[in-house]
């Protein structure tokens, strides 16, 4: 990415979403760091390396609080160039295997 870039990482608090915007960051990029959870701390340390970056706590799943992040940034920044979209959550479930359908190749969860 171009030096001085400006990109949006949603869920970009925690995993794969941190990752692309320290990533971003460290390759010149503006970063908005947009997460539900805490995106300060981690526009606080992509800043901290060096990095343009400003968090936005923001809830994907809610239409308004999406357009008043993208004005935020528009506001901010006056463009954006690319949109990393990273927020998930994930529900943690048993996964049960039966030997005999492992053994054919056929695990089940459940």
């Amino acid at each position: 990415m171009k030096r001085g870039c400006v990109a949006i990482v949603t869920g970009g608090a925690s995993g794969i979403g941190l990752a692309t915007a320290r990533r971003l960051g460290r390759e010149g990029a503006r970063v908005a760091v947009v997460d539900r959870a805490d995106p300060e701390e981690a526009a606080r340390t992509i800043a901290a390396a060096g990095g343009d970056a400003w968090g936005i706590r923001t809830d994907v799943a809610d239409e308004g609080q999406v357009r008043a992040m993208v004005d935020a940034v528009l506001s901010r920044a006056q463009r954006v160039d690319a949109l990393v979209n990273a927020a998930g959550i994930g529900t943690p479930r048993p996964v049960t295997i039966d030997e005999a359908r492992w053994r054919n190749g056929t695990p089940s969860a459940g």
